[in-house]
């Protein structure tokens, strides 16, 4: 904004202002306010793959680069996902980084990790149930063979009266 010559001012303490016989021009000395930007909910469907793996390997410490390329996204969803999840006590930065060594990362709270990741999944958004009707009499006949030809989407429409053995699919 300075350089294209608009007066402005934040809540850090910064201030331009430039007339044609005045110029303000103040920097603030630190950053006070930061800016609220994207928040980022660690259990989305792309974000849970962060809280997936960590769950999956609960006591090995994880970098950021070893997670995105586990995950396949990108840098800055790791980055803002782990975050948001050490903000919340769940992750803890077991070494911090600098320019010739990655930080590194592990579940502080494996229950609590976990209990909230359900608490916030949306599964039935994410998932199909469905049920068959087993229609041969022996259950382990039907796994051995060709068990598609035995399983029927419809028995109910078909065959109301009958007792049928459920399988549950997902």
């Amino acid at each position: 904004m300075r350089s294209a010559g608009i007066n402005h001012a934040d809540l850090n303490g910064r201030l331009f202002i430039k007339t044609t016989s005045f110029l303000l021009d103040r920097e603030p000395k630190r950053k006070v306010y930061r800016n609220p930007g994207v928040t980022l909910n660690p259990f989305t469907l792309k974000s849970s793959r962060v809280v997936r793996v960590l769950l999956s390997h609960q006591t090995q410490e994880w970098t950021q680069a070893e997670l995105e390329s586990r995950t396949g996204i990108s840098r800055a969803s790791v980055s803002l996902t782990l975050g948001d999840l050490i903000e919340r006590e769940l992750v803890e930065q077991t070494r911090p980084g600098n320019r010739q060594v990655a930080a590194l990362y592990r579940v502080r709270d494996f229950n609590r990790l976990l209990d909230d990741w359900g608490a916030e999944d949306e599964w039935g958004k994410r998932t199909t149930i469905r049920q068959y009707s087993v229609l041969a009499a022996n259950l382990v006949f039907c796994l051995i063979n060709d068990w598609s030809y035995y399983f029927d989407p419809v028995f109910w429409l078909r065959a109301t009266y009958r007792h049928t053995d459920l399988l549950g699919a997902a």
